[in-house]
């Protein structure tokens, strides 16, 4: 995912992403963005498109999209991928 994620970055709305597994799809997991735009929202499918035309496979791309303001990090720095991923189902909320 940390392929995609930088792949992902070097879209010119994208100023910081990260892939989060959440439950669903016929594997039990799909991927969704979760984006902090710069100035202009992006859709998923210009991101989807994005990825296409640097050759990445669509098994790898995520099929949602949620913006956020920014990214939850913890005191050093990651990102808290385990909140956004229970805040993609409805389980906690973000600060």
């Amino acid at each position: 995912m940390i392929d995609v994620e930088a792949e992902l970055r070097t879209h010119p709305a994208v100023d910081d992403v990260a892939l989060v597994g959440y439950p669903g799809g016929e594997f039990g997991e799909q991927v969704c963005a979760v984006v902090v735009a710069r100035s202009t929202p992006v859709t998923l499918a210009e991101l989807r498109k994005h990825l296409d035309d640097l050759g990445m496979t669509q098994w790898y791309q995520p099929t949602r999209l949620s913006l956020i303001p920014r990214l939850p990090r913890n005191g050093n720095g990651k990102v808290r991928r385990e909140l956004l991923k229970r805040w993609l189902v409805g389980e906690a909320e973000l600060d």
